[in-house]
């Protein structure tokens, strides 16, 4: 079986900065576009909104057991 995820693992200050990068915008568009499971942490939560990401199942926050 194969696996296809991303996982996007920042701190808020990190975060605060790849919200000013198209690159990484586009990145977390693409993973959700392409139907990519998205392992992300809780201070990820902005970029991905900002890429238009809508939380399903696909997406799993890392810190969650």
């Amino acid at each position: 079986m194969i696996f296809d995820a991303v996982a996007i693992v920042v701190s808020d200050e990190g975060c605060g900065a790849l919200l000013k990068e198209g690159a990484a915008i586009d990145f977390a568009k693409d993973a959700f576009g392409h139907l990519k499971a998205i392992g992300h942490s809780p201070q990820a939560l902005p970029l991905l909104q900002k890429a238009g990401v809508q939380p399903d199942a696909g997406m799993v926050d890392l810190t969650k057991g």
